[in-house]
């Protein structure tokens, strides 16, 4: 029978702490636990083939080579040996509250994650939640589904902050997620023993051996000198050995930079040896670094933005992003007459066209929602970039950041003429207004194999794509080639051969009221009074629709 979790712990030179981490793990029979020793120097490898060996209780086993690989390759070979349904990367040097932990397991069911919080030594909570989901992207702090981790692997050409391409990964397959915000893992930092302390106390550093060096030390998910680390890797990381060294920074882009060329997170117990160390307005880790040149860049208009410049005697060339800059910098500061002007690489890429998708419909089962959702899949598992508009007023929300939800509106003709395809994936049509606004316009459809699709006038790769109601067949790059312009006359209405001719005398008395049914309980400033959950009122559309989209009441049919 399938095991619940798998517990992975990879470990090296930890034989003072691993057993603290493995007697706080429970005993039981839906769990089992695999120590990866990566190659340890010490007795670690004596110390947890005797814990196993000692303790039958835990359902334990134990592998590894003799030579040191680093965090990546231990956690990919643990992966590999993992049977359970579920997955917990736990460092060695931590350990966790053994009831909580427990709970965690108990909740496992059908999420692809389950997050819990961390407490530091210090008493600092680190807390997971929807909002800190990327600032905090250790996967000691998750248990992930085996199966939602088909097909990855962490880089094992980074040897230090491997966790954060490797999450930003899991993220972009649009894991379902349980935050429980549970005080589950004991982060053990900072302790006695660790680097910084041995730093403190005068231990010799961790020797980085590099040859062009850019440090930046806080990396956003977006920005100007994001995209220059990411440009001087398209440039120049394929003939010169580069090296980012951060100290916080947004997964998605350092797994993103990292692609190009290495990139390492700070430590205070570092020492950097290089030929060549760029940097701009941060230098507090120059006394740790030793370099033949010290770059020092401006990247802003420090003079309209009222900055000064750091100043260190080290630099030996300053570079400014644009002439304005570097004139405005020697025009204000005395030391700055070397100053020259570099300009930011950029390597001219030819884009990818966005495919732009609109639809108009109800987002439930028979009108198609679960084939929209397959579709996007197989544009994204295809690199197709693309939006998706789509106008509705079901309060699904769509999960996929591609599919982008629109209040509903009676006149979408403007959109669906700009639009590259018209989707309509319903079960069944009797007859699809959208699917004849489009055709009338030149934008092709793509449609389910509902049986009045071609009379429509959808034809197979000249005015759009008929999809299988399975869709076990999509033909995305057809779909992305598009077709021919064409023209399509809409079928011939004749209710005049029906209608009755003439005009008669009547007066319309209506007073054209709505009738909704109230959802909460509140005082409304029309009526002058507190209106109870559930009343019934009569009201003018205007009202009508401003109560609706306010959440305060529904129509009563």
């Amino acid at each position: 029978m399938m095991k619940t979790l798998s517990v992975c712990i990879p470990v090296f030179n930890q034989e003072k702490l691993v057993v603290k981490a493995l007697d706080s793990i429970p005993r039981r029979d839906d769990i089992e636990v695999i120590v990866y020793d990566d190659g340890s120097r010490d007795g670690t490898f004596g110390v947890i083939t005797r814990y196993r060996d000692e303790h039958r209780d835990l359902n334990m086993r134990v592998c590894g080579e003799k030579i040191n690989h680093g965090l990546a390759y231990a956690k990919n070979r643990l992966m590999e040996q993992a049977t359970g349904k579920y997955i917990h990367f736990f460092d060695s040097d931590d350990y966790v509250v053994t009831e909580l932990y427990c709970k965690v397991i108990d909740m496992l069911d059908r999420a692809d994650i389950y997050t819990f919080d961390a407490v530091t030594n210090s008493r600092v909570v680190l807390k997971v939640t929807k909002e800190t989901d990327s600032k905090w992207p250790g996967q000691p702090l998750r248990m992930i589904r085996r199966g939602f981790l088909k097909g990855m692997s962490f880089n094992e050409d980074i040897r230090i902050a491997e966790d954060a391409p490797f999450h930003e990964a899991m993220l972009a397959r649009n894991p379902s997620i349980v935050y429980t915000e549970l005080p589950v893992y004991r982060y053990n930092y900072p302790r006695t023993g660790s680097l910084c302390d041995q730093r403190s106390k005068g231990a010799p550093l961790m020797n980085l051996k590099l040859k062009n060096v850019i440090y930046i030390p806080y990396i956003n998910r977006i920005g100007g000198v994001e995209t220059f680390c990411y440009e001087m890797g398209l440039k120049y990381g394929q003939e010169y050995d580069l090296t980012l060294i951060f100290k916080h920074g947004d997964p998605s882009m350092l797994a993103r930079i990292a692609k190009l060329y290495r990139v390492i997170r700070w430590k205070e117990d570092m020492h950097i040896v290089c030929d060549v160390f760029i940097f701009g307005y941060a230098h507090d880790i120059l006394d740790n670094v030793d370099a033949k040149e010290y770059v020092q860049t401006f990247h802003a208009d420090y003079i309209n933005r009222h900055l000064n410049p750091c100043l260190d005697d080290r630099v030996t060339k300053r570079f400014a992003v644009a002439e304005n800059t570097a004139k405005g910098i020697r025009e204000h500061f005395e030391w700055a007459a070397d100053v020259q002007t570099m300009y930011n690489p950029y390597t001219v890429k030819k884009p990818n066209k966005v495919l732009n998708l609109i639809s108009a419909t109800r987002l439930s089962p028979e009108k198609g929602w679960n084939r929209m959702i397959q579709l996007a899949d197989a544009l994204d598992a295809a690199k197709i970039p693309f939006v998706w508009l789509i106008f509705t007023d079901t309060n699904i929300e769509p999960t996929n950041p591609h599919m982008v939800k629109m209040p509903p509106t009676y006149d979408i003709l403007d959109y669906i003429a700009n639009a590259d395809y018209l989707v309509q994936l319903s079960d069944t049509e009797g007859f699809s207004y959208s699917i004849v606004e489009a055709l009338s316009v030149g934008t092709p459809v793509i449609a389910s194999a509902f049986a009045v699709a071609e009379e429509q006038g959808i034809v197979n790769g000249k005015t759009g794509f008929i999809l299988p109601m399975d869709m076990s067949e999509i033909p995305v790059e057809a779909i992305c080639k598009g077709v021919r312009k064409f023209s399509v006359k809409p079928n011939e209405s004749h209710y005049e051969t029906i209608l009755a001719k003439g005009k008669v005398d009547y007066v319309n008395n209506d007073t054209g009221m709505v009738t909704v049914k109230t959802l909460i309980r509140y005082r409304d400033l029309e009526l002058g009074r507190v209106v109870n959950n559930g009343e019934v009122l009569d009201i003018t559309p205007e009202r009508a629709e401003v109560l609706i989209s306010k959440g305060f009441a529904e129509i009563e049919w």
